[in-house]
């Protein structure tokens, strides 16, 4: 189980509403911003600013050299992950509302590949097109890089506040990433590394949060629990089915600024 901790500061500026809110905050690529908490304004644009660098290799909890650790097709050097996430709200009524997701994937990936390894493009390639890639993976048995800025899956989402504490939410995720990006060598990056996943994506999540009355604005803390499941992905790739909890607190350090801690877990 991963786990990370996430320390933000969200920043509200006049956008779309009277008054609407555009928020950006830094976290991890791994751990999903739960911006539920933050100002509710019937039409909002949220953006949330995400990094994270795995850089550092390792063996479970322990930290290995490369070339410590083999594996037939390739071995990882490093992922850099910076991302923007775009995410518009609108509420219909004070129990249903909806949000539309869109992540902007900004990559690097580099890592050695084994001589004749192309992550199963061979199996999608004309007859020509083998014998082509078939003579340039003699080459290939070197460092491999891939790096791009591209948008990544949509994601619409459908809440019911049942309670002002309760909230139950579903989604669906629609393929509209690009999953054929290739560097500038020609080599096609593995599906996990792609914008997109290539995939129909049914979202389900649950939240609640506690409200505590302080001046001039009340805090709040919060807990979630969602669920994705994927279906079959591109060149024989499924994405695995996939659960985050979330846990944070909400403070309103004044009526432009707001403090939000969060702990992610998958």
């Amino acid at each position: 189980m991963d786990r990370c901790i996430l320390w933000l500061a969200l920043v509200s500026l006049s956008a779309l509403s009277s008054p609407a809110t555009v928020q950006a905050g830094y976290g991890t690529a791994t751990c999903p911003l739960d911006r539920s908490t933050v100002h509710q304004h019937p039409l909002r644009l949220q953006i949330a600013f995400e990094h994270i660098a795995q850089d550092r290799l390792r063996a479970g909890t322990d930290q290995v050299t490369f070339g410590q650790i083999t594996r037939a097709d390739h071995d990882e050097i490093e992922t850099i992950n910076r991302n923007m996430r775009l995410h518009l709200d609108y509420n219909f009524t004070k129990r249903f509302s909806t949000t539309l997701s869109l992540p902007i994937v900004q990559r690097r990936h580099a890592h050695i590949a084994a001589a004749g390894h192309d992550h199963g493009e061979h199996k999608h390639l004309t007859t020509e097109l083998r014998k082509v890639t078939a003579l340039s993976q003699v080459h290939h048995d070197d460092a491999q890089r891939w790096e791009f800025t591209r948008p990544g899956d949509l994601t619409l989402w459908f809440h019911y506040t049942r309670s002002p504490s309760l909230t139950a939410s579903i989604g669906i995720g629609v393929p509209t990433g690009q999953i054929v990006f290739r560097n500038g060598a020609g080599i096609l990056a593995e599906p996990a590394l792609q914008p997109g996943r290539g995939t129909w994506g049914l979202p389900l999540e649950s939240s609640y949060e506690r409200e505590f009355q302080r001046s001039p604005q009340p805090s709040r803390l919060f807990a979630s629990t969602s669920y994705r499941v994927n279906s079959s992905g591109n060149r024989d790739y499924r994405f695995r089915d996939a659960w985050l909890l979330h846990a944070g607190g909400h403070y309103p350090i004044d009526e432009r600024f707001d403090l939000l801690g969060q702990f992610a877990s998958t």
